[in-house]
């Protein structure tokens, strides 16, 4: 178990480019999808009821929507992401596009407050540590000391926001009334609010033993992930249950971007070598995709030359 808390030498280069490559793509995908509809979510007159003061900041001076331009227009903020993502993800060595990012994502969210989840809060507090990643070299050809130990430190605290998040639902669960008896999964897929119709077909066909034996487990899991991802040992398996848990989540519960988030915040567990092995692998599927698309546009050519 290596937390390497205040060294001078930044060792998570390739984990923080993956994990903020992951992060922002969430990002992207969120409010792009709800800007498909921004007059609902975000315009004068949306389905929120609005509040009175920044529900983040809580000053409406620095509240963006109280200006009327954005009010009139609030398509340009999500467009304003979109270019300090794109240009962060380029210049990964910026330093204020992080601010600004979070700075618009929060802004975003107190408009439509509603509409949050957990994936939400979650995605913000690591924007907040994404802030102060440093991950690539200063002109000099390295970073400074602080600037090192800032970037892991704050690498750590995302490591055990994250174990703190499954610690409370795990303790949750533990003392409430339906996880300790096995019956939680059976009512949550029972319910049509939320979860997919699939899903409660499932419920109806399968014997009541296994969503007794996956309660059991998914409560196991939940306890046992802020200790057991310390550990190269286990940490693998690990993220792996909780890919396929929260891809679950995403799928049968319809909670797509809840677990879509959850799954981002596994990268910041990732090692050195294991974010090598994550770069090398996806580099090798584009490059099999591209060998696809130049063969199929070659042959395309010669038919079309035929013709």
């Amino acid at each position: 178990m290596n937390l390497d808390l205040v060294s001078h030498n930044n060792k998570n280069i390739q984990t923080l480019k993956i994990f903020r490559f992951f992060l922002y793509s969430w990002v992207l995908i969120f409010y792009n999808t709800l800007g498909l509809n921004v007059e609902f979510f975000w315009g004068k007159n949306n389905f929120i009821p609005k509040i009175t003061s920044h529900i983040f900041f809580g000053n409406s001076v620095i509240n963006l929507f109280e200006y009327s331009f954005i009010s009139n227009h609030p398509f340009f903020l999500i467009v304003l992401l979109d270019i300090f993502i794109i240009y962060n993800l380029i210049k990964l060595q910026n330093r204020f596009c992080p601010i600004i990012i979070y700075f618009l994502v929060v802004t975003l969210d107190a408009r439509a407050y509603y509409i949050l989840d957990g994936g939400n809060n979650l995605i913000s507090l690591l924007l907040i540590y994404n802030i102060f990643f440093r991950i690539s070299s200063d002109k000099k050809g390295g970073l400074s000391k602080f600037d090192s130990s800032l970037s892991n430190l704050s690498l750590l605290m995302s490591k055990i926001q994250i174990c703190i998040v499954y610690f409370v639902a795990g303790h949750m669960k533990l003392n409430g009334n339906y996880w300790p008896n096995g019956t939680a999964l059976y009512y949550t897929l029972s319910v049509s609010e939320i979860s997919l119709s699939a899903a409660r077909d499932f419920v109806k066909f399968i014997n009541p033993i296994f969503l007794v034996l996956g309660a059991y487990s998914l409560l196991a899991y939940q306890l046992s992930f802020p200790w057991l991802v310390w550990f190269k040992q286990t940490r693998k398996y690990v993220l792996r249950i909780g890919i396929v848990f929260h891809l679950g989540i995403a799928f049968i519960m319809g909670l797509t971007f809840f677990g879509y988030a959850l799954c981002v915040a596994y990268f910041v567990f990732y090692d050195e070598e294991e974010a090598r092995e994550f770069i090398y692998r996806f580099g090798a599927i584009n490059k099999k995709f591209k060998n696809l698309f130049e063969k199929a546009n070659a042959r395309l050519a010669i038919y079309s030359r035929k013709f």
